[in-house]
């Protein structure tokens, strides 16, 4: 079953990506702000997550729900935090790393 759900998983965010990601990059292209991406990151997300089963429980939002800019600083345990901090944000969230990461 979990072999099952994985393939499932994979398949759903390969087609995502190819069947929206690539149209929406082109249409973001004159979009300074790029709207089109940070749309299709968010369903892209939001899609992933119910595939693999996942609910989110967010404590605090309130606090910074009025917020036009902030910075959210998380510990990364794996690649779904990026996954769940697009769908708790819901805009367009710009991600940090250390210099020696790269």
């Amino acid at each position: 079953m979990i072999i099952l759900r994985s393939l499932i998983w994979w398949l759903v965010a390969i087609s995502i990506v190819i069947g929206l990601g690539i149209p929406l990059a082109i249409l973001s292209l004159p979009d300074p702000q790029k709207r089109p991406i940070s749309w299709g990151a968010y369903i892209w997300s939001l899609a992933l997550m119910k595939v693999a089963g996942c609910t989110l429980e967010v404590m605090g939002k309130v606090h910074i729900e009025d917020l036009r800019q902030f910075v959210l600083v998380t510990n990364h345990q794996s690649y779904f935090d990026i996954f769940t901090l697009i769908c708790i944000v819901k805009g367009a969230p710009h991600f940090l790393a250390k210099k020696e990461l790269f």
